[in-house]
């Protein structure tokens, strides 16, 4: 799975369906990047500025992906409010993204291998905590 590209397009209804933010999820090494661009429902024309955020995995407590016969989720849960200020819609560092039906299947393998490099990232600093605390 190193080789693979990990990048799952996902939108969020913002501004009471006014607006709308779509965007592209990518990995790169061991850090999760959100690009995005906002666009208003009404006139469909007016856009944002792309904007880009680089969340640290040290900064994530985990990614879910859940689906229902509504849609489908994925959810990035942050240590802090400020790591996922950027997103409009963030609430108590939870930003929450809706996935196309297409794209379902490539949400899950994101959702896998996000969640193991976290824990390899949290094993890791486990590790050294614990050489340098044994250390003579």
């Amino acid at each position: 799975m190193a080789n693979e590209k990990l990048r799952l397009p996902f939108s969020i209804d913002v501004y009471q369906g006014l607006g709308r933010l779509d965007g592209l999820m990518s990995l790169q090494q061991d850090v999760l990047v959100l690009e995005f661009q906002i666009k208003d429902t009404l006139v469909g024309g007016i856009r944002s500025r792309p904007k880009t955020l680089h969340l640290d995995l040290n900064e994530v407590d985990y990614v879910k992906y859940s689906q229902n016969l509504f849609g489908a989720r994925f959810v990035i849960q942050a240590h802090t409010l400020a790591a996922v200020a950027a997103i409009p819609t963030a609430d108590k560092g939870e930003v929450r993204l809706s996935i196309a039906r297409k794209d379902r299947e490539q949400a899950r393998r994101m959702e896998s291998h996000i969640n193991l490099r976290i824990s390899e990232l949290r094993l890791d600093v486990h590790e050294r905590g614990e050489s340098l605390l044994g250390g003579s």
